[in-house]
């Protein structure tokens, strides 16, 4: 409407200059001058309104999709995988009036014929309707991909012109990677990192695999998960990281195509355990005829520090956020009342985690990981596991002094994350001192 009031405007006022030329011609009255010019003004608003009128009502429909804002009514079942939307569409007509037409909107096998004139559709020049409750499903089996919305007049000849936005591209986006279990099989000689991951529905036949990469973000390190792979003798740790919109959408990751057949491979030309940078990277799996895709977590590699027996003291204490005793003594014959981690040391003899008869606690020691482990499943009363399971890690037989512990680690979700050695005499680090903690912080 703005336009036309515009042109009306400027018609008019074009007009009125040339009457009220004609008004200042000589007249035999000024009575009957002024009544002409008048009925001169009149004739010509009313032709000019009818013209733009006429030209309005002869004008043809254009539907436009503006808005649409989703709701989540349900999540994939083991029996049903699909998500299940609930849409609220706003159009706007920019062309001529629909009257009583049959309007549809379709989306893949979903479709509705819109009604708001007793079983048809009618929507004036310039005016708004609000599509509400259109439902419609997404394949489960992916995390987005694009859902295209159409408007059909089904009783209008339409210009091609007025077709151009009957159309919406809708971002679907759900945050539960698809690719699970992304890890790291092997780590070449050149120093190229192997991935493998869980997707029984891929094919490079009807999928392709892209991987993405970036450099030293800024994530919490509360977010990271602790995993590792054991690697020629060595163990390998590194982290997960749930993938999720505000990561895909505001790092800036480069994409490369995997060198892999069977398994993706990640070229990051550098050690990433031997320098400063940190390497992230996932995985997105895109369907070729569809364009739905799959995203993996993301998992970024660093080097970890082994941690000494009194750095562990106070590490645990403060993560377990267990309460420090201010001792009047100290047990231990090897620490100074006055060390920053005495009290922390203090704490757990206090509450019997470490060898009550023993006066030494040898705080620059490191400590084992199959030590730590015991320690905090003491501390939180984890039931343990002897005989009646096979073996969960490779390097721990029935006979090892904490099989026990070990392999009742195996019971906890987060043994998932760890490789099939568990390297008992190997020393801890705070990373992994901190894997062993929420896994069992969380369970009691």
């Amino acid at each position: 409407m703005h336009r036309i009031r515009k042109n009306i405007f400027y018609i008019v006022v074009g007009v009125a200059a040339i009457i009220m030329g004609s008004i200042y011609q000589p007249v035999i009255s000024p009575n009957e001058g002024k009544r002409e010019a008048y009925n001169i003004l009149e004739t010509s608003m009313l032709s000019i309104l009818k013209n733009i009128t006429d030209n309005v009502e002869n004008k043809a429909p254009d539907l436009s999709i503006e808005k649409v804002v989703l709701k989540k009514l349900a999540d994939p079942t083991e029996t049903y995988n699909f998500y299940k939307y609930n849409a609220s569409i706003l159009l706007k007509n920019y062309g001529g009036p629909v009257k009583k037409a049959s309007v549809v909107l379709k989306s893949g096998k979903d479709s509705i014929m819109l009604k708001n004139d007793g079983t048809a559709f009618t929507l004036d020049s310039n005016e708004s309707f609000t599509i509400r409750n259109f439902e419609f499903e997404f394949d489960g089996r992916y995390n987005g991909g694009e859902k295209e919305l159409d408007l059909e007049i089904l009783d209008y000849d339409l210009p091609e012109m007025t077709l151009e936005n009957n159309s919406y591209k809708l971002e679907i986006f759900e945050e539960n990677p698809k690719i699970k279990n992304l890890s790291i099989k092997d780590i070449t000689e050149d120093g190229a990192f192997v991935l493998e991951f869980d997707d029984n529905n891929f094919s490079f036949t009807t999928n392709t695999l892209e991987v993405y990469f970036a450099k030293n973000l800024n994530i919490a390190q509360d977010d990271y998960i602790y995993s590792e792979s054991f690697i020629g003798g060595e163990l390998y740790p590194y982290f997960r990281i749930k993938n999720s919109k505000e990561i895909l959408t505001e790092v800036e990751w480069l994409k490369t195509e995997t060198e892999g057949i069977e398994d993706p491979i990640v070229r990051v030309y550098e050690d990433p355990y031997e320098i400063d940078t940190q390497y992230f990277v996932y995985l997105r799996s895109v369907n070729k005829n569809s364009g739905k895709y799959k995203i993996s977590d993301v998992l970024t590699f660093k080097d970890v520090n082994d941690i000494n027996r009194a750095q562990f003291a106070k590490f645990f204490i403060d993560y377990a956020d267990l309460s420090g005793t201010e001792p009047g003594l100290i047990h231990y014959e090897d620490i100074d009342f006055g060390e920053w981690y005495a009290p922390a040391v203090q704490t757990i003899y206090d509450l019997g985690l470490t060898d009550m008869d023993s006066f030494t606690f040898r705080p620059s020691d490191f400590i084992s990981r199959a030590e730590a482990l015991k320690t905090v499943m003491d501390y939180f009363d984890a039931d343990l596991v002897y005989d009646y399971m096979p073996p969960r890690f490779e390097d721990v037989s029935e006979g090892h002094e904490y099989y026990p512990y070990i392999q009742a680690l195996a019971l906890n979700s987060y043994s998932n994350y760890l490789a099939d050695s568990f390297s008992p005499d190997q020393n801890t680090t705070k990373e992994f001192l901190r894997f062993i903690i929420n896994a069992y912080k969380e369970s009691n």
